[in-house]
């Protein structure tokens, strides 16, 4: 599998610039699909199509994506590179840019990434430092599960959820030991926080 990864990084307003680098299994270093380009890409939220207005911002973010014909020639010979097989797509970006739907995004020959079976993606924020995780020691795994409706739920002509038959499989996969305290539980505090 290859890792075709794609970096936005912000210059200043809504232009990004676009770092691509692609990885294969056989090789130590990342190839630059790219070359020498540094093509800038400017992505506007209030450019960004409305969906419930009958816009597609799939396809903008894609048009937007691949405006640039290096970034374009770029995404051609990377699908070609990977010769069919799955394509790991990462996407780095701005944390400004977490707000577009990138699970709508739209690149040719693939159509809506996201539910491509030629592409994995996955979006990432970019980390400034790299922290480490101290080991924690084994020991009982506390988990706490919240089945949840409203309380006027039948009013919509829903049932209520069957607490059990989401609790059992969790369950199962633990120690049958292990204490289980089934609290009720509402959440009015927060509703009325949320209000």
């Amino acid at each position: 599998m290859l890792d075709l990864h794609i970096e936005l990084i912000h210059q200043r307003d809504h232009d990004y610039r676009l770092k691509m680098s692609l990885y294969r299994p056989d090789q130590d270093a990342p190839l630059n699909p790219l070359e020498t380009a540094r093509p800038i890409i400017t992505l506007n939220p209030a450019d960004c199509p409305n969906p419930l207005q009958g816009g597609d911002p799939g396809r903008w973010l894609g048009q937007q994506l691949l405006a640039d014909p290096a970034v374009s020639t770029a995404w051609e010979w990377a699908l070609g590179a990977s010769g069919g097989q799955l394509l790991r797509l990462r996407l780095e970006l701005d944390d400004e840019l977490h707000r577009f739907p990138w699970e709508a995004l739209i690149l040719p020959h693939v159509g809506q990434v996201a539910l491509s079976e030629r592409i994995l993606l996955s979006r990432f924020m970019f980390v400034s430092r790299q922290e480490t995780v101290p080991a924690v020691a084994a020991g009982r795994i506390k988990l706490i599960t919240a089945v949840a409706a409203p309380t006027d739920i039948e009013a919509y002509g829903l049932a209520r959820p069957n607490r059990a038959a989401f609790l059992e499989p969790i369950a199962a996969l633990l120690d049958p030991a292990a204490d289980e305290r089934p609290p009720h539980a509402t959440i009015r505090p927060g509703r009325v926080s949320l209000a």
